[in-house]
């Protein structure tokens, strides 16, 4: 199955899935906080990501793009582990109650979205707290 592939290569039971998708999570958090990233150990391009023309900040909209593969390393980054809540993968059978199906999470040219809302004109202009 694809999937006990995926899990064990790139996903949740790879001992590097995690470490593959942290570079995409630092800048991430590095868009998100508008601040450089400090110190570039792991994927990332300190020739890129430290330059404002290439990687801008103050933006309304940011486009990334990667591979299917790359989306489970960052699922995996990002501990996302509600999508693995039934555990690791058997070697012997396919469980038919899995949460992790990389049909569903990362299908042929799957799309990831993050979004940053600020909701403070919502609450001053409604009076919520």
């Amino acid at each position: 199955s694809l999937d006990l592939s995926f899990w064990y290569n790139s996903a949740f039971g790879s001992p590097v899935g995690r470490v593959q998708g942290t570079g995409y999570v630092q800048e991430l958090v590095a868009r998100l906080t508008q601040e450089r990233i400090k110190e570039h150990r792991l994927s990332t391009n300190a020739t890129l990501d430290d330059d404002p023309t290439t990687f801008p900040f103050g933006n309304s909209l940011y486009v990334d793009a990667t591979h299917e593969v790359v989306v489970l390393n960052i699922i995996t980054a990002l501990n996302l582990t509600t999508l693995a809540a039934t555990g690791p993968l058997p070697y012997d059978h396919i469980p038919e109650n899995r949460s992790f199906k990389v049909s569903e999470l990362a299908p042929f040219a799957t799309n990831m979205q993050f979004q940053c809302m600020n909701t403070s004109s919502f609450i001053s202009s409604t009076g919520l707290t």
